[in-house]
């Protein structure tokens, strides 16, 4: 949420900078051109911004909703694409990284840089659950110093969506293999998760709708500035004087 609050302000400065610009002195034809091409792709930005809003409304809305998946049966029962939320323990089974950690971030005055697995094991009821992506974000992992972690056996609530597949390799080649593609690792109870997600609710949208403003204006602005290159290269003089 943070970045794309980040990106909002500072398209939306440089917005009003460019329609400061714009409607300042009289222009160019080819200036009013760069400025319109300017406000136009800040439409692309902004609308893809307000799509990843979007997303982080949904998977919040999946976590208030939608029932909680417990079991590897209850798992392979969704299609892909079904919104899932998975409850288990980070697994035993994982390849240990660093300190004995399964997935951490190591921190510093740079920032964080994340070491993840690309494939992580949850223990369900029935067996072990496959994250298989690895971009997922981080929420209320622990902290040892600098190093925000997950170790093996911790409670974790996992929000995303099912991927149905065949494995290619191992003692399970050939046959239907339902994974997830997590949008939130959270580490914690149930219970505590769905009381942050249902606090949090109102901030994508807000973003949403923020973005949205910001995309029409810079759409009206674009539209303007061409309109006015347009009128600015008519009105040139044609006539070279003797």
């Amino acid at each position: 949420m943070i970045g794309n609050l980040v990106l909002l302000v500072g398209i939306s400065l440089l917005l009003w900078l460019a329609w400061r610009y714009g409607f300042g002195p009289s222009r160019s034809s080819w200036e009013y051109q760069l400025l319109s091409g300017f406000a136009l792709l800040s439409t692309s930005f902004l609308a893809f911004n307000g799509l990843l809003a979007l997303v982080g409304y949904r998977s919040l809305h999946a976590a208030a909703t939608v029932d909680p998946i417990r079991s590897t049966s209850l798992l392979a029962e969704k299609r892909s694409g079904d919104p899932v939320v998975i409850i288990g323990q980070v697994s035993q089974d994982n390849p240990r990284q660093g300190q004995e950690f399964v997935a951490y971030y190591d921190c510093d005055e740079d920032g964080c840089f994340p070491y993840l697995p690309l494939e992580m094991l949850i223990r369900v009821d029935g067996g072990n659950v496959t994250i298989g992506n690895n971009d997922y974000e981080a929420r209320e992992w622990p902290v040892q110093g600098d190093v925000v972690y997950l170790a093996a056996g911790q409670p974790v609530v996992v929000v995303g969506t099912a991927l149905r597949g065949r494995a290619l390799t191992g003692e399970m080649a050939g046959t239907e293999t339902v994974s997830v593609q997590a949008e939130i690792v959270f580490a914690g109870a149930h219970d505590a998760f769905i009381a942050r997600a249902r606090g949090r609710q109102w901030q994508p949208l807000l973003l949403i709708g923020l973005n949205g403003v910001a995309a029409a204006f810079a759409l009206w602005l674009s539209y303007t500035l061409l309109r006015q290159s347009r009128d600015t290269a008519q009105n040139l003089p044609t006539d070279l004087p003797d």
